[in-house]
């Protein structure tokens, strides 16, 4: 990091490496005040470049982009502290990657949009987002298994406010599914995503009092953590499982009555 920090200072350096540079440094900061003071340093370069009479159209473009992501990233850090000009910042985002066809960012810069409208209580404005995007990733599947699998996931978080079981259940096991759909070695990160949602349909079955089944995701959930030896994750399900055990002793204690 403070390589690069000292990279960006020499007034020698071509912009276009500049902006890959301070792209790489806002990946790597993760307090707002840094990512804001980078992403200001991207804007004034990407505006200033944007302003020569003599750019070709691809040039034009990689610097919409990089102004792009400066508006995305305001838009990141806004609601961070629940600005609600973070919507804005994100719709200036989207049109500017829709001007440069960038139609990757476009979508997935979408799915921000419905996760912000989501925390808004915006659900079906949220939702149209999502399906938005799913259409276009589901053009090509392959490439996008894990954004189909992410969308689904933020479905489920509408569907799961509102207690509607059954949908979010759907969801989440279409999450799953589309994980699991990946032909590379699971990494840590895939596995814990794993765990979480074989953990989420697992606590929405005990709600639907279908032991059974819960007990089934459970313990894949719990394979997963320990696989990894993630105590606080083992634990967790194995409170859940502890409450299925109660739940089923209790009602065949009941019977007897």
């Amino acid at each position: 990091m403070d390589s690069l920090k000292i990279i960006i200072e020499n007034p020698k350096l071509h912009d276009t490496v500049k902006l890959n540079t301070l792209a790489l440094i806002i990946d790597n900061v993760y307090d707002p005040d840094s990512i804001l003071t980078y992403s200001k340093k991207m804007y004034e370069i990407a505006q200033k470049n944007l302003n020569r009479k003599d750019l070709n159209k691809k040039q034009r473009n990689h610097y919409l982009l990089y102004l792009a992501a400066y508006y995305s990233n305001i838009s990141f850090c806004y609601e961070q502290v629940r600005n609600p000009k973070s919507l804005s910042y994100l719709n200036k985002s989207i049109a500017l990657y829709e001007k440069a066809n960038a139609t990757e960012e476009v979508y997935s810069s979408i799915v921000s949009k419905g996760i912000l409208l989501s925390r808004r209580k915006q659900y079906k404005e949220a939702i149209d987002c999502y399906f938005k995007a799913l259409r276009f990733f589901e053009k090509d599947e392959n490439k996008h298994l894990d954004g189909i699998s992410y969308v689904y996931s933020n479905l489920v978080s509408i569907y799961e406010e509102q207690s509607q079981n059954k949908i979010t259940i759907k969801y989440l096991e279409k999450s799953l599914a589309y994980l699991n759909k990946r032909n590379t070695k699971p990494t840590l990160e895939d596995d814990l995503q794993k765990f979480i949602i074989n953990y989420n349909i697992g606590s929405v079955y005990i709600h639907e009092k279908q032991y059974q089944l819960a007990t089934t995701y459970l313990n894949d959930a719990l394979i997963l953590s320990k696989k990894h030896d993630h105590d606080s994750y083992s634990s967790m399900a194995l409170g859940r499982l502890g409450l299925i055990c109660m739940q089923t002793t209790w009602m065949k204690q009941r019977k007897n009555w």
